[in-house]
């Protein structure tokens, strides 16, 4: 795992802009009892939990199902929530056998003036909305050397005064390409944290927006607030 993909202690102080060079990088997690590794059914987005110990707890995926780990893990940080894509198969009701896990880039959204905001442009692949985050999978044109900056800008709260109507929070993705070329395009995954708005926006109602600048123009993807 390079330093620049290497998560912060709390997702609570993930703010501002985050250095990174982009790029997708799985662990692969072998099993201590017979060193067997098989291959993942399936990946889906979590938050992993530690112990005290640096044990990983528990896995609490982003579809609402929370499963201890079947196999031995790698120890971590202790008390620490990471955000991962993990690749797993479940061996029972409470237990998932881990495969392999890639730690998600995860920040808070913050306010960029005009000056300081920066927009050069991604490939968009999906976004989509869970419980507690946005989260996006997007192609960054680059080359080996240069590092990209990213972020999410607070673009705009719209709270009409009439209250039975939708208030909408706009975010924007932040990317400083740092002057890097388009020499390839390397695909990596992005959450917004949005449980911090649960005061703010109410579920079924209200929307929220991500802005994307793309080689073809800004794309705007909406959401009811869940």
């Amino acid at each position: 795992m390079t330093k620049s993909h290497r998560l912060l202690r709390s997702l609570s102080l993930l703010a501002g802009f985050v250095l990174v060079s982009v790029g997708l990088f799985f662990h692969s997690c072998s099993d201590a009892e017979d060193g067997a590794v098989l291959p993942p059914a399936r990946f889906d987005l979590g938050e992993v939990a530690t112990g005290v110990k640096g044990q990983v707890s528990e896995i609490r995926f982003d579809n609402g199902q929370t499963l201890a780990p079947a196999n031995t893990l790698p120890r971590l940080r202790p008390d620490t929530l990471y955000r991962m894509l993990v690749g797993y198969q479940i061996t029972t009701d409470t237990k998932a056998a881990v495969h392999q896990w890639m730690p998600v880039l995860t920040i808070h959204a913050r306010h960029f003036s005009a000056e300081e905001m920066r927009t050069d442009p991604v490939k968009v692949i999906s976004v989509w909305q869970t419980s507690r985050y946005i989260n996006l999978r997007i192609a960054v044109p680059r080359t080996a050397a240069k590092k990209h900056y990213f972020s999410f800008q607070t673009a705009a709260f719209q709270q009409p005064t009439d209250e039975q109507k939708p208030r909408r929070l706009v975010l924007h993705l932040y990317h400083d390409a740092a002057g890097d070329r388009p020499d390839y395009w390397e695909e990596m995954y992005l959450s917004c944290p949005i449980y911090g708005y649960t005061h703010k926006l109410r579920t079924g109602l209200d929307s929220i927006t991500m802005v994307v600048s793309t080689p073809s123009g800004e794309q705007q993807h909406s959401a009811r607030f869940r």
